[in-house]
Formats: C-alpha cells, sequence, structure tokens
C-alpha cells in the first residue's frame, strides 16, 4: 500500500513538473508551446517533450489518482498525440491525422510546366538583357566583322544575365534528376522481360545524369572565366542529349507497338519530330560556326546563334513530352510508413 502510494505520488509530481502545475477541475490542459503528448501502454503511462522525456508510473486505463500540488492524472486507450482525463479524451497539437496526411501534392503536369518554364524564362531574359545593355560585347567575335545576335555563352557571361541564368538552371536541375529517374522506374517496368531495352534503358538514364550535369556545368563556368571547362560542359551536354533523345525514341517505339494508350502515341510522335528538328539545327549550326570561323563573313555567326537559340528550345520542348508520359500522376511528400509508427 506504501509502495502503491509513493509511485501515485511520483506520478503526479511529474505531470505536475510539465504541464506547469496548473490545476483545472473540468479536466483541461493548458496551452503548450513544446508540443506534449500523452501515451499509456498497459499499466504504463509516459509523458513527453520536445526537449526531454520523463517517466512514471501511474494507475492502468480505468483508474483514477489523485495529484498533490495540481495536474490532472491521465488514463485511457492509448492513443498517440490525445490527452484522456477520466471518460473525457483531449486532442493534442501533433494528433495522427495531422502526421499521416500528405505534405505536398502536386499534379505531374504542372510540375511539368514549371521546371521547363524556368530556363525558357532565363533564357529569354538573358537574351534580351544582352541586346539591350550589352550589344557590342555580346556580339563581338575575333573576326571583328558585324554580328547581331549573341551566342548563348555569349549571353549567359556577363552580369546580371550570368545570376539569372544560374538561379534559373538551379532550380530546373534538381528536378531534373529526379524525372531522370522516374524515367527509368517507368521503363523498368515496362520492359521487365526485354533485356536489350533494360539495357537501353540504363544508358538513358545515363545519358539523362550527363546531360543535366553537362548543362550545369557549362552553366556555373562562364566562357570569360574558365572556357576549357565551358566548353567540355557545352560539348558534353549537347552529345549526351542526342543520344538520350535516340535511345528515348527506340524505346517509345517499342511502346508504341505493344500499347494503345493515345498520350503514348501522341508522345512518341512528338519526340521523333522534336529529336529530328534538334539533331537537323545541331548539324546546320555547327556549319554556320565552321564557316564563320574559316571566312570571317558578316551575319554567319548571327545565323549560328539562331540555330543555336533553336537546339535549345527543341531540347526543352522534348523534355515537356513528359507532360503525356506521367500527365496521369502525381509528385508528393508524405511521411513514410515507418516513421509513423509511436
Amino acid at each position: 500500500m506504501v509502495h502503491r502510494q509513493e509511485e501515485l505520488a511520483m506520478a503526479s509530481r511529474v505531470g505536475s513538473d510539465v504541464l506547469g502545475g496548473v490545476n483545472d477541475p473540468l479536466c483541461s490542459l493548458p496551452v503548450l508551446s513544446r508540443g506534449l503528448r500523452v501515451q499509456t501502454a498497459g499499466s504504463r503511462s509516459t509523458l513527453s517533450t520536445e526537449e526531454g522525456r520523463r517517466s512514471a508510473a501511474a494507475p492502468g486505463p480505468g483508474s483514477s489518482s489523485s495529484a498533490h500540488g495540481g495536474g490532472a492524472a491521465a488514463a485511457g486507450p492509448s492513443l498517440p498525440g490525445r490527452w484522456w482525463c477520466g471518460s473525457r479524451m483531449l486532442q493534442g497539437p501533433y494528433s495522427s491525422l495531422d502526421r499521416d496526411r500528405l505534405l505536398i501534392r502536386l499534379p505531374f503536369k504542372s510540375f511539368a510546366v514549371g521546371t521547363v518554364l524556368l530556363p525558357v524564362t532565363g533564357f529569354i531574359a538573358c537574351i534580351f538583357i544582352s541586346l539591350l545593355y550589352h550589344y557590342e560585347d555580346a556580339t563581338y567575335t575575333h573576326c571583328k566583322v558585324s554580328n547581331y545576335l549573341p551566342s548563348i555563352s555569349s549571353a549567359i557571361s556577363r552580369v546580371p544575365e550570368r545570376y539569372i541564368w544560374r538561379g534559373c538552371i538551379g532550380l530546373h536541375s534538381a528536378p531534373r534528376y529526379l524525372v531522370a529517374f522516374a524515367y527509368f522506374s517507368f521503363y523498368r517496368s515496362r520492359f521487365a522481360n526485354r533485356l536489350l531495352e533494360l539495357l537501353l534503358s540504363g544508358l538513358a538514364l545515363l545519358c539523362s545524369l550527363a546531360e543535366n550535369t553537362g548543362l550545369v556545368m557549362l552553366t556555373y563556368v562562364s566562357s570569360t572565366e574558365t572556357y576549357s571547362v565551358h566548353k567540355y560542359g557545352f560539348i558534353t551536354f549537347i552529345g549526351s542529349s542526342l543520344v538520350h533523345m535516340l535511345i528515348t525514341c527506340r524505346l517509345w517505339y517499342v511502346i508504341k507497338r505493344h500499347y494503345v494508350s493515345p498520350e503514348e502515341v501522341t508522345s512518341y510522335r512528338w519526340k521523333l519530330r522534336l529529336f529530328l528538328f534538334n539533331i537537323s539545327c545541331c548539324v546546320i549550326a555547327a556549319y554556320f560556326f565552321r564557316r564563320h570561323n574559316k571566312y570571317c563573313e558578316a551575319g554567319i555567326y548571327s545565323l549560328f546563334a539562331a540555330f543555336e537559340y533553336l537546339v535549345v528550345f527543341s531540347n526543352m520542348a522534348f523534355h515537356m513530352t513528359a507532360f503525356w508520359d506521367f500527365g496521369s500522376k502525381e509528385v508528393t511528400v508524405a511521411t513514410p510508413p515507418e516513421d509513423k509508427r509511436y
């Protein structure tokens, strides 16, 4: 009997300390700023805060106890985030419903549009600012002939264009890595029993990662800072981009033959058109670049710059076809199942 009274006294002291020593005859708890949770498991009752945890023995469910110096004893079913006072349940600040809900839920279509609009907006802004404020410097070449458009490297290498482009690509690159792995998971489910397509899916993932990494490299190392690093970043971006497009068209050709979804057929057709357009613009841009360096003709470098713009825009449009591939999907952030256990 004496031991039982000592346990009740200890539980009362802990409850009084955590709850601030407030005695409410209506069994209502004070407003807490640190997040309190009371749990009962069998004949044990645990009180915890974010700063620390204290435990003490208390009567099991269905019993009652008296507090010396304030606070009401907690007893009842074991429900996280709730307090029980007699037969009355009180809702805590972090209930199980709050912890289980989705933190972020975004349709993939909105996700894809926002991801592609970042580089499009930044690119147009850089070209416009270069022509408006840095025309002479942006269009200057070693040939010293008349030109009317800056190359992409020239347009993103000055201030404030440099910071605008870097900000947009920095925000754009993280979702691109995410989409690359999403495509790889998609291909693995579609080609589970086809070895060749599985190997191509892995190669497509590597090319997509290399393409995005090359884009980040040429963005954050401008041509006026370290030209060799910028050049290799550009070559990596263009080369891996073309290989990625080619492999993607091959995989979606197989998908089109075995599946009849209208969205998948539309996606394949646009992928093929944009790939052919992109590689054609690459060839024409390379021709004008070589001709400019060899003959130094007026206006030729501007033609190179114009086709270089088309290469970039067609690349963005190709990645935008994920709009059809994952149109019914959602991007969500939620609590993992293992973290929901108390």
